[in-house]
């Protein structure tokens, strides 16, 4: 769209006028307050009109009885529970010995580091000995033997008293009233209805604002979703993921994506260089040519993490489209061009 205007860029320039972007900065700017008094006369009509109440008493009671609706009677204290570069070495078995390896210790988690704060029901994935019960026995304090690296901390102090170790042994299996409830496999040799019934309430205790944290292995869809947060590990007790969901798991896929794009746009740059370079007629230097590659990707690269980034701020796709469109031509305006006149004009 710039280039086809440039015709009115030079003609700007020959008759000394300012350029697009100095009238259309002015404006923009104006419109905000503009639009904020048109917000406000709007409501302060139509809100009345429509009939809602106009005292803030009765919203403040709303919210407070909608923030205590499903809050068990059992007081309890939220505590968040956080750990960082947290490894695991045991003593390598006498038949592994035996068959030749000669490493004394086995290390079975790798700098693992994480948080799990009260109120969001997190999901601790992986295949079978990734090392989801060995972390977990560890957050929990249970294991006995094998040498813990890392720091733990429980609500901001580290290490684990005996009343909290206590506390954390019972919450695995369900029996008491904990803040912080660790789960193994909780849908494990259950029905997929009986699945769903013991999810939905492992999702009500998260709500109450208790750290809930569940391992669970190839579950279907209905109980992935369920979860807030995701943390996947794979085989070597290596973490892939730690992050929440969201909505249809957009927030794991966006995540994802970001990273494969990079190779797909690669593959794209070479096929449109190889074809478009040689007809535009740019010189074949390795320097230049190197040169306007690294600028198309950065370019196809800016355009394609910038709509991703708007797609994550807005709820959804539509308010992303306009917004995108919206700051591009910001952009435009504020990167427009400034082509110097003449030194004739300025004698």
């Amino acid at each position: 769209m710039a280039i086809t205007r440039l015709p009115v860029f030079y003609k700007q320039r020959d008759y000394c006028f300012y350029p697009a972007w100095a009238y259309a900065v002015p404006g923009f700017i104006l419109k905000v307050p503009v639009s904020l008094t048109e917000s406000i006369a709007w409501t302060s009509i139509s809100y009345f009109l429509i009939g809602y109440t106009p005292e803030a008493s009765s919203r403040t009671q709303f919210y407070i009885i909608h923030s205590c609706a499903g809050r068990m009677v059992l007081p309890f204290t939220p505590l968040t529970i956080s750990f960082q570069n947290v490894n695991y070495y045991v003593d390598t078995p006498t038949e592994m010995r035996e068959q030749g390896y000669m490493e004394r210790k086995i290390q079975l988690l790798h700098n693992i580091s994480g948080a799990f704060q009260p109120g969001v029901l997190s999901a601790l994935m992986g295949v079978t000995g990734a090392g989801k019960t060995t972390l977990l026995d560890v957050l929990a304090g249970r294991k006995t033997g094998g040498v813990i690296e890392g720091d733990i901390r429980v609500g901001g102090i580290n290490g684990l008293s005996t009343e909290q170790r206590k506390r954390l042994t019972i919450a695995v299996e369900l029996v008491s009233n904990p803040s912080i409830i660790f789960m193994d496999e909780p849908t494990s040799g259950l029905d997929a209805r009986a699945a769903a019934i013991v999810m939905r309430a492992v999702k009500n205790v998260a709500e109450t604002g208790r750290t809930v944290v569940c391992t669970i292995h190839q579950p279907n869809i209905e109980i992935f979703e369920a979860f807030d947060e995701l943390m996947l590990m794979k085989r070597g007790g290596q973490l892939i993921y730690a992050g929440p969901l969201g909505h249809q798991s957009q927030k794991v896929i966006q995540y994802f994506q970001v990273a494969v794009e990079v190779p797909y746009v690669l593959v794209q740059i070479f096929l449109v260089m190889f074809i478009t370079y040689p007809m535009i007629g740019y010189a074949w230097t390795t320097a230049k040519f190197f040169w306007f590659m690294y600028t198309m990707l950065c370019t196809i690269l800016y355009f394609l993490y910038f709509g991703m980034l708007m797609v994550s701020l807005t709820p959804n796709i539509q308010v992303a489209s306009i917004l995108t469109s919206m700051f591009y031509t910001i952009q435009n305006l504020m990167s427009g061009f400034i082509i110097p006149a003449p030194v004739s004009h300025f004698i």
